[in-house]
């Protein structure tokens, strides 16, 4: 699987879903994804984490396929985060995502990681 830099910008207290799109890598340029081969998530668990920094011990905030993480089109290798206002309304500043996919008998792969930048809001 390809690594994706996916940064993108959030406002605190958004419910605002995350989506995601698994690609094999491109043989012929490694490291970078195939977007002709989505990776299909069928049976996959897939975990995504936010923390201050990379090297955090504990993450923020964490999201799974058994709560906050739907494959929304298993077959097209995508899938959905959804942001509750809770995950969000405390955050403000630059945070490290990383998402992670397990496909039945594939070891662990890091198919994101990127910065977060959660801005303040006025209106709740």
């Amino acid at each position: 699987m390809a690594h994706n830099i996916q940064n993108f910008d959030y406002h605190a207290g958004d419910n605002k879903p995350l989506d995601f799109t698994v690609y094999d890598e491109d043989p012929a340029n490694p490291g970078q994804p195939d977007l002709a081969s989505p990776v299909d998530l069928t049976g996959a668990t897939i975990r995504w984490a936010l923390s201050a920094f990379a090297t955090d011990a504990a993450p923020l905030l964490t999201k799974t396929t058994a709560l906050g993480i739907t494959i929304t089109d298993a077959a097209a290798g995508k899938f959905r985060v959804s942001l509750d206002k809770a995950d969000t309304v405390a955050l403000n500043g630059k945070y490290y995502h990383e998402a992670e996919v397990l496909t039945a008998g594939a070891a662990d792969d890091t198919v994101a990681t990127g910065t977060v930048t959660v801005a303040p809001t006025v209106l709740d």
